[in-house]
């Protein structure tokens, strides 16, 4: 059931041609197997984990990001020029719980 409610919302955001999903997830393994990667939350744009900052478990969080590109080529242009720090940026260190 969940593989099926993953591919219907990839096929969604495909359809309204995005570049990209993400979630976070316990699961790790399950979105590898449909063809997610993992990333640093930090690497997603602010507002992709916005609500995190308001969570109790902000500061020990374990959930994983992960990261499915649907238009690479879009995706690689859009990327420096959309989370490129500029000078005036206030960075937040997002908590990152250690892989073994």
């Amino acid at each position: 059931m969940g593989r099926r409610l993953i591919e219907a919302l990839v096929a969604e955001a495909a359809l309204y041609e995005l570049d990209a999903v993400f979630a976070f997830t316990y699961v790790v393994e399950f979105f590898r197997k449909l063809g997610f990667e993992t990333l640093e939350r930090g690497a997603l744009p602010l507002k992709a984990w916005r609500d995190c900052l308001r969570c109790p478990k902000f500061q020990s969080c374990d959930e994983v990001a992960v990261l499915r590109v649907l238009r690479p080529v879009h995706w690689a242009q859009a990327l420096p020029e959309i989370w490129a720090p500029t000078p005036d940026d206030q960075l937040i260190p997002v908590p990152t719980p250690r892989v073994p």
